[in-house]
């Protein structure tokens, strides 16, 4: 997909958008899960989940609507660099939320890959973190620049405290 750079950036960044993990249509093993429904992956035991699969279905489009607006620092991943979430409210159902990480490309064709860690649904009361600007992500990242936090000292407004 191609993200246009923030205001005063004119150049176009090619983006991909890569999948990590089963997560995104698999959800944790319960005892009553049949065996016929079982996904054996990384050694993580993770049963099939109708609902997550039909809602990754469109995954790379949430990111071309999130690609003009604002993605989410990922507080329960805050050791690693470059973990981020994009929240799409859906009409009717709970926000889906997509864990990714931002790595710059090795590619001369491709600036940044976006490897998506799961996809899940959250309640409609799910705290969220601090924001960053969708096109400002990912021209840092291709660019190999650090993605600063917000002052965590400053307020954060409606819905922006961090997760505890």
């Amino acid at each position: 997909m191609d993200v246009a750079g923030p205001t005063g950036d004119t150049r176009v960044y090619k983006v991909r958008v890569a999948f990590t993990s089963t997560h995104c249509f698999t959800r944790k093993r319960q005892p009553d899960d049949k065996p016929d429904v079982w996904v054996n992956t990384f050694d993580d035991p993770r049963t099939f989940c109708p609902e997550r699969y039909e809602r990754s279905k469109n995954i790379r489009e949430v990111f071309v609507w999130a690609s003009r607006g604002k993605a989410f620092f990922a507080d329960e991943w805050r050791e690693r660099e470059r973990r981020f979430l994009v929240v799409k409210g859906e009409p009717g159902l709970d926000p889906l939320i997509i864990p990714f990480e931002a790595e710059p490309a090795r590619s001369k064709k491709l600036d940044v890959i976006l490897n998506v860690v799961s996809a899940y649904p959250a309640p409609h009361d799910a705290r969220l973190s601090d924001k960053v600007y969708f096109p400002t992500l990912i021209t840092k990242t291709a660019r190999g620049e650090i993605i600063s936090r917000p002052n965590p000292n400053k307020s954060r407004g409606r819905g922006g405290g961090r997760r505890k």
